[in-house]
This record gives C-alpha cells, sequence and structure tokens, in this order.
C-alpha cells in the first residue's frame, strides 16, 4: 500500500500523531441530500484519512490556564468529512465523538483528482457540507472548528494522515466584579463575523449577524467569571462590533456595554477584562492591547 503524508502548512508548533483504527462508512447526508452522489462508488478504490494532527492555540477550559492538546477528541465532539470531484459530492462521512474509530475515515473512489474537506468542532448537530466553499452549522451557531481542505489524487490504495487548522477566532469577556445575583444570563449580539465557513480560503464568506447566550454559573456572583464567543474572520481582517446584555431571569435588562472595532484573528484570543457591573456602564473606554504573533492572545482591559 502506498502511504501518502499531507498537512496544512505549518504556521504553528506541530504536535505529535494520534492514530485511529477502525472506520465509519459514508452515509447520506440529510440536510442537503438534494446534490446527490453520497454513496461509496462501485468497486472503487480504498482510500484511507486519519486526522490525526491539530494545529492550535490552547484555548482554556477556564481563565488562566493553557494546554496543548493534539487528540482531536479531546477539543471536538463531531467530524464530517466530505470528497467533491469538481462540483459533485461523491461521499460523505459523519462522526460523532463516541463513535468508534472517531478521526479515522475509509472511502471508496474510482481513479481520478478529488477535493479532500475535513470539518471538526462541537455543535449540537452535524455541518453542512454543500461544497469546499460554504459549509454551514445548525442554527449558524460557531464552536471551536478546526478544518482541512486538499487535493488528492487516487491511482491505488492510499492512506493520508491529516493535519486540521483552526478556522476560528475567539472573543473572552472576563467580568472582574461580582455578576449580581439578579443576572443569570450573559447575551452577545455581534457583527462583523461570518457563521458559515470557506474551507477554501480559510475564513468567514457571509456577513453574519450572530447571538449567543450565556449562562451565568453561580461562582460568577462571587469571584470573576469569563464567557467566550467564536466566529469565523473574514479575509480582509474586518473587526467585531459586539454588544453584551446582562439579563434576569424574565429577560430583562440589567446591565449593558457595547464593544466596538474588536479585532478578531483565527487562532488567536481577544479577550476583554474588567469591571463589567460598574456605576456608568455606558460611559466611553479607551483600551490598549499587545499581540503576540505566535499562539497569540490579545488582551484588554475595559
Amino acid at each position: 500500500m502506498r502511504k501518502i503524508w499531507l498537512c496544512l502548512p505549518v504556521a504553528f508548533c506541530m504536535a505529535g500523531v494520534l492514530t485511529f483504527v477502525a472506520c465509519e462508512q459514508p452515509v447520506t447526508d440529510g440536510d442537503d441530500s438534494s446534490d446527490g452522489g453520497d454513496q461509496q462508488m462501485e468497486g472503487g478504490i480504498k482510500v484511507e484519512f486519519n486526522v490525526c494532527n491539530v494545529e492550535m492555540m490552547p484555548f482554556d477550559d477556564g481563565m488562566y490556564s493553557a494546554r496543548n492538546v493534539t487528540d482531536v477528541s479531546k477539543v471536538c465532539t463531531r467530524l464530517e468529512l466530505a470528497v467533491f470531484d469538481g462540483d459533485n459530492r461523491v461521499a460523505i462521512v459523519r462522526q460523532a465523538k463516541d463513535d468508534s474509530g472517531f478521526g479515522h475515515v475509509t472511502v471508496a473512489l474510482a481513479e481520478g483528482e478529488y477535493t479532500v474537506v475535513v470539518i471538526a468542532h462541537n455543535g449540537d448537530g452535524a455541518a453542512t457540507i454543500t461544497s469546499p466553499e460554504e459549509i454551514k452549522f445548525k442554527d449558524n451557531k460557531v464552536t471551536d472548528t478546526f478544518y482541512y481542505c486538499g487535493d488528492i489524487t487516487v491511482g491505488d490504495e492510499s492512506s493520508y494522515d491529516l493535519t486540521l487548522g483552526r478556522a476560528v477566532a475567539m472573543v473572552r469577556l472576563v467580568v472582574e466584579d461580582n455578576v449580581p445575583a439578579a443576572v443569570n444570563r450573559m447575551k452577545f449580539y455581534y457583527t462583523g463575523g461570518s457563521s458559515t465557513f470557506d474551507a477554501v480560503s480559510g475564513y468567514g464568506c457571509v456577513n453574519s449577524r450572530q447571538t449567543e447566550v450565556r449562562d451565568v454559573p453561580a461562582a460568577a456572583h462571587s469571584e470573576p467569571s469569563a464567557y467566550e464567543i467564536y466566529t469565523f474572520p473574514h479575509s480582509d481582517g474586518r473587526s467585531l462590533d459586539i454588544t453584551v446584555t446582562a439579563l434576569n431571569s424574565s429577560d430583562g435588562v440589567v446591565d449593558e456595554r457595547e464593544f466596538g472595532d474588536v479585532p478578531v484573528e483565527r487562532n488567536q484570543v481577544t479577550q476583554y477584562s474588567g469591571v463589567f457591573f460598574g456605576a456608568s456602564p455606558g460611559s466611553g473606554r479607551s483600551f490598549t492591547f499587545t499581540v503576540d504573533d505566535e499562539w497569540s492572545q490579545v488582551d484588554y482591559e475595559y
């Protein structure tokens, strides 16, 4: 068997390879099955794909700790692999974290040239991949997402070890003061990003109005808390405008702040830290930031 190694260009530190030994067969995509062609080809050539690496900044589980994770099952709960022959999708595989062999896919293809797209994410449902340039997610919700897009030539049985890169930018709001007892949710409304992804360019491809709501943990009423949102940045480097609203149990507004011209980049955390529930929550603020060019995080105080 011929074994071929493929990976994204290494713009960041690359971690070790993990191996998966089981597989899941292509299935019909119920969300966009009208385009057809989602079956293995009769008598096709076996091609294996191993999602063995992710290149990433270690987005934290908490506010202050950081860790490197390379096992895709530790950072993503869903994976889709689609194979295109020109504009025609000829195979689609969907996997969930609990599936046997998560990250290992085998398909059968006829000889020829193909484009392979892999999306790993944490959405509540499967991603819809109508073309390499248009990938949508359930309810337009963006989570921590990784991708691969590349061309292959099928001539005999082959195995590809794929490295996925992070597709999203994160904005993290750190509330350093105690959240009032009446507040149980934080709503984020933001424009300037995208909820649809183009895996060919590696950027967002629509102008989205995104809304995310985050529950306030009980501990936030007595200590600092953090809230995170994601978007697919645009290739032109445009910034986000974000309105953060603190809501009570009746969806009444307790407090609100606006953050304009928020810079976002793939694989970068833009972090705002400060007192949210101040005496003058609507007053203007000035911001400074620093950028670490490698595995970068941008910090702000408000």
